[in-house]
């Protein structure tokens, strides 16, 4: 956000919601926005680090753009624009951006996780690089930039921008370990004993229903994967053509929400 004087704040309003924002709610707990996740979690995949910087590139899609990269109606139809089509090119929304700062965008949003940044210093290196390469180098011939000329140059979106990103990366990935830690937690502390109990009653749609929320956090926890066996059967379906998205809810629940 931008206040009145200028600066630029990195806000985490946690389970606020904006309006005209989809995610997925369960209980009243925010489980995680729909726009905002990497088409690997949207397949159901095991997700790294990687999921992460995806998600970096959709603020900074937005951060240039003023608009979400994937927008629908719906959250199987933002799903489906996140895993199977490119955004509009952030060159033909808003003048005057750098195709080296759209380049490193692209790449944090590439749709296979191993074509994306591995990490985020490679992310933090390339904007660095591209900010000197765009402003800092002087034509053949001209003298070296003074400090005075650098400030100048500072001041000019196409390497204020870049420069404002590179503290966003640090403060976004701050604000996701503090995050992470967080919902490791609750789900040991809290999610863990409700699920037994969930169990004892016979409750095993809403206790599976928890226990995939706790596996987001806890995905090896040897706990965890005997809850899960105790309220859940797996079950192999095949489809015609493959690769078919699968949605399921409890069957005594008709209100319920597609999982």
């Amino acid at each position: 956000m931008i206040t009145t004087k200028g600066q630029v704040k990195i806000m985490d309003f946690g389970l606020a919601k904006l309006a005209g924002r989809t995610a997925i709610t369960k209980e009243g707990m925010t489980l995680g926005t729909v726009a905002y996740m990497s088409p690997e979690q949207g397949r159901g995949e095991k997700v790294d680090h990687r999921t992460d910087i995806w998600a970096f590139g959709v603020v900074l899609y937005e951060m240039i753009t003023g608009q979400h990269p994937f927008k629908g109606e719906y959250d199987q139809a933002v799903m489906y624009l996140i895993m199977n089509e490119t955004p509009e090119p952030i060159t033909g929304l808003r003048t005057g951006v750098p195709i080296e700062l759209e380049q490193v965008v692209n790449k944090c949003l590439e749709k296979d996780a191993a074509k994306r940044y591995h990490h985020i210093d490679e992310v933090l290196v390339d904007l660095r690089l591209k900010a000197i390469q765009t402003e800092l180098q002087p034509p053949a011939g001209a003298e070296n930039l003074t400090l005075k000329a650098l400030l100048r140059h500072a001041r000019k979106p196409r390497f204020a921008i870049p420069a404002i990103l590179i503290m966003a990366v640090l403060c976004f990935f701050a604000v996701r370990f503090y995050n992470a830690s967080a919902k490791i937690q609750w789900a040991r502390s809290t999610a863990l004993p409700e699920i037994d109990n969930l169990i004892g009653k016979q409750k095993f749609g809403e206790a599976f229903s928890l226990a995939r929320q706790a596996e987001r956090y806890i995905p090896d926890d040897p706990l965890l994967r005997k809850l899960l066996q105790s309220c859940s059967t797996p079950v192999w379906i095949k489809t015609t053509p493959p690769g078919a998205v699968v949605y399921c809810r409890d069957y005594l629940s008709v209100d319920a929400d597609w999982e």
